[in-house]
């Protein structure tokens, strides 16, 4: 996968796992130590036995074995390759269609005990919810230089040239541009406000204008 952005799991010291199964309303959170050491994490609900399996280089999947129709799946929840700080998630056995399972995950910075906690008997999308609270505070924006599109996740409270110094720390190809203007729609974008004040969208595009004579 080739991506401009910084792979998230290799910056944190462990994730928060929820999972709830929406048919059962049964499930259970942990906190998964990033140790280099592979690890396995039983978990279960009425319709499934499910592994977490944690590999060394960062990589976690959920084992998948239905309890009715002894189907198996695994999906990987997130590896070196992912971008979020969070992200979730769902599955629902492909061959006789029991339970309704969804996983999520959240990055720590600090190691965090939850090991005392209950198992979860909330609403089904309370995970979910807290998923999405989470992913509000970022935005996906693409800037367009050369013709040439360059995504990046960033944290709404942001200014443009702040992303932008996000970005061209991994992409030499953006390094030591002198830049006239941040454009949209042919609009001029102001430098000093947040991503949130402009009312950036999820998605949109800002175009790059540099000053004449660069590079003399």
């Amino acid at each position: 996968m080739n991506s401009i952005n910084i792979s998230k799991v290799s910056q944190y010291k462990g994730a928060i796992i929820q999972y709830m199964c929406s048919e059962c309303n049964k499930g259970n959170n942990f906190f998964i130590e990033f140790t280099g050491v592979s690890s396995i994490k039983p978990n279960n609900c009425d319709h499934f036995n499910i592994n977490f399996l944690l590999s060394p280089e960062r990589r976690m999947i959920a084992s998948f074995n239905c309890k009715f129709c002894q189907g198996n799946k695994m999906l990987k929840i997130f590896d070196n390759t992912t971008f979020d700080d969070s992200g979730s998630i769902s599955y629902k056995c492909e061959i006789c269609k029991q339970g309704n399972v969804t996983i999520g995950y959240l990055f720590q910075n600090e190691n965090i005990d939850i090991s005392d906690l209950a198992p979860l008997e909330v609403n089904p999308n309370e995970i979910e919810k807290k998923v999405e609270k989470n992913i509000e505070k970022k935005i996906l924006i693409i800037f367009v230089y050369n013709n040439k599109e360059y995504k990046i996740n960033v944290d709404l409270e942001l200014s443009i040239p702040e992303a932008f110094h996000k970005l061209a720390e991994e992409n030499k190809a953006l390094e030591n541009l002198d830049i006239k203007s941040y454009s949209k729609d042919n609009e001029i974008l102001s430098q000093f406000k947040s991503i949130k004040k402009l009312n950036l969208k999820n998605g949109d595009k800002i175009f790059i204008k540099i000053r004449e004579n660069q590079g003399w």
